[in-house]
C-alpha cells in the first residue's frame, strides 16, 4: 500500500521497477539519501529521495 501511494508520484515501468523497489525500501526505512554512480536512473524519484553521485 505504501509503495503504491509513493510511487504514483513518479513515472516508471519495465526494468525501472527495480529502481522503484530500491526507493520504496529506502522510504520504508526512512532513508532519503542514495549514493550511486547511476544518478540518472533515479532522477525521476528526486522528489522523494536525495541522489548523491560520487
Amino acid at each position: 500500500m505504501r509503495w503504491n501511494a509513493k510511487m504514483r508520484t513518479a513515472a516508471f515501468g519495465g526494468r525501472q521497477v527495480h529502481d522503484a523497489n530500491i526507493v520504496a525500501t529506502m522510504l520504508a526505512h526512512r532513508e532519503r539519501r542514495l549514493v550511486t554512480f547511476n544518478g540518472g536512473d533515479f532522477r525521476r524519484f528526486a522528489g522523494l529521495i536525495d541522489v548523491v553521485t560520487p
